[in-house]
């Protein structure tokens, strides 16, 4: 990120995986980061996950 942002502004940050990306145990302090240090505002994530109940 830090080199990647030296080069684009953004204010929204998409987070995917070749995987599950909820399977990340270090989502929540990815997507912390991002917009606590890297100060982006919208982050969201594209999960391939489904809830069944």
């Amino acid at each position: 990120m830090d080199n990647v942002l030296k080069y684009v502004q953004t204010d929204e940050l998409g987070l995917s995986a070749k995987g599950e990306v909820l399977l990340n145990k270090d989502l929540e302090a990815i997507i912390w980061h991002c917009k606590n240090v890297y100060k982006i505002p919208y982050v969201y994530i594209s999960s391939n996950g489904a809830l069944y109940g």
